[in-house]
């Protein structure tokens, strides 16, 4: 079976988006000059178009043409189920950020309290001697300490 004629177009432009013979923010050629390259209708190259725009490499501007997007290096944290860790799987106890300021993962804190006199009896639960509200919660703390003490 053979490839349509749009998806060797799509294929090839993003080869050349790849390669680096485009660069982000270069704009790609009007569609009528694809046409002539290609010999293809304004459908096909539209199509072709339309398939790099899915697969996020371009962008088209209405009046403007079509756009290499950016490369986006996306920010991964490794989530993990293990709660006397804490934090992610591998990203380490400390992140520092752009200004020099250390941030310090602690291990979430949980913490469970009654609820008011008012609210007690309509959830069968012995009522609080403060007039807090009931709260539960397991939450990571994020520590920052003075920019005198991080460096």
């Amino acid at each position: 079976m053979t490839t349509p004629m749009y998806r060797r177009i799509a294929d090839q432009l993003r080869r050349q988006i790849k390669s680096g013979e485009f660069e982000a923010g270069t704009q790609l050629p009007a569609e009528q000059d694809l046409q002539k390259m290609y010999g293809a209708s304004c459908n096909t190259i539209r199509d072709a178009i339309k398939q790099l725009t899915t697969l996020g490499l371009v962008e088209t501007r209405p009046g403007q043409g079509t756009f290499v997007t950016p490369k986006i290096d996306p920010f991964v944290t490794t989530l993990t189920g293990n709660p006397t860790e804490g934090r992610g799987g591998g990203e380490g106890a400390s992140y520092e950020g752009p200004c020099g300021l250390r941030a310090t993962w602690s291990a979430p804190e949980r913490q469970k309290s009654s609820p008011p006199p008012s609210q007690a009896r309509s959830v069968r639960a012995a009522p609080s001697k403060s007039s807090r509200p009931a709260s539960t919660s397991a939450s990571p703390r994020a520590v920052y300490p003075s920019p005198a003490s991080a460096a």
